[in-house]
């Protein structure tokens, strides 16, 4: 298989043999500080899933030289898979740009507006705050990145486009990693509190089924 994908075009890969190249990237990673500190990237299959979000996405972006083109493509591969291992880190431990991980400007816009005039009770936004919060720990907790936003968030024909894969993959890659989050919930005896806070039908979002 690596003497075939070796002289097969990055860009042509099939989806097995992206998720196999990265995964073996991933398992490469186990000793680095960064994959052992007790954050979301300390579990193999998610640095995979990481090199696929980065890595692959590049690739389907740039051109190649003849240079590149003519030597062997898993190198290449783990040589893009290396470049983006800096923005891995930085991207998967940054907060997230989601509205749940609302950022401080909006929070100092919301105060702007009640010193206007705005009578949002003070309380109820301490709770709100204090909600958030909690969130946000839960899913640090359980290894909630952003690739999992733009799994369970980008439309399925915009992913079958950008992973060069068939919608029922997509669907499979999408319920697998569902399944994952939910047992990680499990796991750690945090189903429940998340279950109470955001409630069942919010939760199942994460679920594409």
């Amino acid at each position: 298989m690596k003497n075939e994908l070796s002289l097969t075009p990055l860009q042509t890969w099939g989806a097995e043999s992206i998720y196999q190249e990265a995964m073996r990237a991933a398992r490469r990673w186990r000793s680095e500080p960064a994959f052992n500190s007790g954050g979301p990237l300390d579990y193999v299959e998610d640095r995979a899933q990481e090199v696929v979000c980065h890595a692959w996405g590049y690739i389907k972006k740039r051109g190649f030289s003849e240079e590149e083109l003519c030597m062997d493509q898993v190198t290449l591969f783990h040589r893009i898979a290396e470049y983006s291992k800096f923005g891995m880190i930085q991207r998967c431990y940054a907060v997230k740009t989601t509205e749940i991980f609302a950022d401080e400007a909006s929070d100092e816009d919301a105060r702007t507006d009640n010193a206007s005039g705005c009578t949002e009770d003070a309380e109820h936004e301490e709770r709100d705050q204090e909600t958030r919060s909690r969130i946000k720990e839960i899913f640090r907790a359980v290894g909630i990145t952003d690739a999992d936003w733009a799994i369970f968030g980008d439309a399925n024909s915009d992913l079958t486009e950008s992973l060069g894969v068939c919608p029922r993959e997509v669907r499979n890659i999408k319920s697998d990693r569902s399944k994952a989050i939910i047992k990680r919930f499990e796991k750690l005896g945090l189903l429940g509190e998340i279950k109470s806070i955001l409630g069942v039908r919010q939760l199942n979002k994460l679920n594409p089924i």
